[in-house]
């Protein structure tokens, strides 16, 4: 039956594909190519940590040429075995990423052109110096450093356990509450208020002797004087805290060696504001004085001219000057050069905003205090950038005859023998000096901002013939006129009749006073105090000439006779 119908053919069976393992081996090669490019990096950013960490590297860049060239001559490169990384990054911080970023942001500076652009300076954190390989032992602090005849230590200046800062913190309090218990609360604030501005201390010192003899507080001048002092000290001292190894130690412009101690940093220190041979500058303080006979007249050799004329070299012996206690001073002098001021330009190569400065002109102990804080330890600021320079060393005298040079600093400080002569002109002018009920009123001349030389316009001479400028009526006719003559004299027949009248009433009611010892007696006492009171104003409208504030002057000698007046009648009681 070959119609029959046939069952359907099955389909030949189909073999499952076989897995395809392509990907797995891309992932191998993959992972061992990656593999090799992290040892690759690896061995790449090693060998570049060790390479960019040696100073061969840092000398590599132009800019660093005189850094690295003094570097290679100081004990602190290879044979110190300092390397620049060693030095200029923190103590564990030269493998953290972010010195890596400081270095890259260096390195793009250079390759971009910017490098320069800014203000660069290298810090040098102070615990890379006191690691243990190098001054972590301590050695350096009690190490003496000779420098000339200078001793140096660093314990003297470094103090670490604030002895001298907590000997000088007792000596104000000492002081404090002894001026409190003598003087009172109200004249202890004048005391402090007159010892924070910032000045020399031969102005402060002056300011304070004026005010204590207006007081009539001779008995105290000395603990008042040293109170001031030990206000100053204690900001100086406050400075120290933020002192950093890198305040002194700078680099060497010279290239001798990378870097070396800025003495310019010794004389801010010890001479901003203060008197010769004294204080901060005294110079034994620091100097041993030369052992032995030193000649300081050459000899005379004798000429054709004058073959007679020969003089062997005068010698002398500072064992002898320290002996008999001869101020330094007497010759040497001429050697500080310089004032160390900061003005308000110095401050404006920074700050560009007055608001900034709006403290500058009323320099007082905290605002400077506040100031180093911010600047010195905050921001690592040096002496010398905010300091103008000091310099301390002698004035090169070629020929003994021409000593103009040696006696220029003494002519300069007017006030080594006229202190503050014109300081009672001053105070009648701005309405201050002397006793009264009420405050004093300043000259009106004052108002129009006329000063000393609107007056002192004619060449005259003094006692001693000395060329002076003396003030003329010529000047006051020149702003008011011919009547002006006419009152004028009238202000000054007023004056004198008035000081004439309180004087005698002085001298009287003084003997009167001798008269009346009633030891222990209150009201003799008082009466005591109001011919003090009264002497004073007395004397001091005599020598600030009464002229120079008319209205002031008048004041001061009518509160004087109120006061001999009162003190007559205390007497007769």
């Amino acid at each position: 039956m070959s119609d029959a119908v046939q069952p359907p053919s099955l389909p030949e069976p189909i073999e499952p594909p076989k897995p395809r393992r392509t990907w797995r081996r891309r992932l191998k090669i993959i992972g061992i190519l990656s593999g090799v490019m992290v040892l690759c990096l690896g061995a790449l950013l090693t060998t570049a940590e060790y390479y960019t960490a040696q100073p061969q590297f840092c000398g590599s860049c132009h800019i660093m040429d005189p850094h690295y060239e003094s570097w290679q001559k100081d004990a602190h490169s290879d044979k110190g075995h300092a390397a620049c990384v060693d030095c200029h990054y923190a103590p564990g911080e030269k493998h953290t990423l972010m010195a890596k970023f400081r270095g890259l942001s260096q390195v793009a500076s250079y390759f971009s052109g910017r490098a320069g652009a800014g203000r660069p300076r290298a810090r040098v954190n102070d615990a890379s110096c006191l690691t243990s390989g190098c001054h972590g032992d301590g050695k350096y602090m009690t190490t003496e450093i000779q420098l000339g005849n200078v001793t140096f230590t660093h314990a003297k200046h470094l103090d670490p356990n604030g002895k001298i800062a907590v000997e000088n913190v007792n000596r104000i309090a000492v002081l404090r509450k002894k001026l409190f218990e003598a003087l009172g609360a109200a004249r202890l604030a004048t005391i402090e208020g007159l010892s924070k501005p910032i000045r020399p201390a031969q102005a402060r010192d002056a300011e304070l002797s004026a005010w204590i003899a207006a007081e009539s507080l001779g008995e105290h001048q000395t603990d008042i004087l040293a109170y001031g002092e030990a206000l100053h000290t204690e900001v100086r001292l406050k400075h120290l805290e933020g002192l950093k190894c890198s305040s002194c130690h700078q680099f060497n412009t010279s290239l001798s060696s990378h870097f070396k101690a800025n003495l310019t940093t010794c004389y801010t220190c010890h001479f901003l504001n203060q008197p010769f041979n004294a204080n901060t500058g005294r110079c034994l303080s620091c100097h041993n004085p030369p052992a032995g006979p030193i000649p300081i007249h050459a000899a005379v050799p004798a000429s054709a001219a004058s073959p007679s004329a020969t003089a062997p070299a005068v010698m002398m012996d500072h064992a002898t000057i320290l002996a008999n206690n001869v101020n330094c001073s007497s010759c040497h002098t001429d050697l500080i050069h310089g004032t160390g001021q900061v003005t308000r330009r110095d401050c404006q190569n920074c700050h560009d905003q007055d608001a900034l400065l709006r403290d500058f002109d009323h320099l007082t102990t905290d605002v400077v205090i506040d100031y180093h804080r911010i600047h010195a330890a905050g921001q690592r600021a040096r002496c010398n950038d905010c300091h103008q320079v000091i310099e301390h060393q002698l004035t090169p005298v070629a020929d003994p005859r021409d000593a103009v040079a040696l006696l220029s600093p003494v002519r300069q400080n007017c006030q080594h023998c006229h202190p503050d002569h014109h300081r009672e002109q001053v105070e009648m002018l701005l309405g201050h000096g002397g006793y009264l009920d009420h405050p004093g009123v300043p000259n009106q001349m004052t108002g129009s901002r006329a000063n000393c030389q609107a007056c002192h316009v004619e060449p005259g001479t003094d006692p001693k013939q000395e060329a002076v400028i003396k003030g003329t009526l010529e000047s006051c006719r020149g702003c008011h006129g011919d009547e002006y003559e006419k009152l004028f004299t009238q202000w000054q027949q007023a004056i004198q009749a008035r000081l004439k009248e309180a004087q005698d009433l002085l001298s009287a009611t003084r003997q009167r006073l001798t008269a009346a010892s009633r030891p222990g007696d209150a009201g003799r006492a008082e009466a005591a105090r109001l011919v003090e009171r009264a002497a004073v104003n007395i004397a001091f409208v005599a020598a600030a000439n009464g002229i120079h504030n008319k209205n002031h002057a008048i004041a001061l000698l009518d509160q004087a006779i109120a006061d001999l007046e009162e003190a007559g009648r205390r007497l007769a009681r």
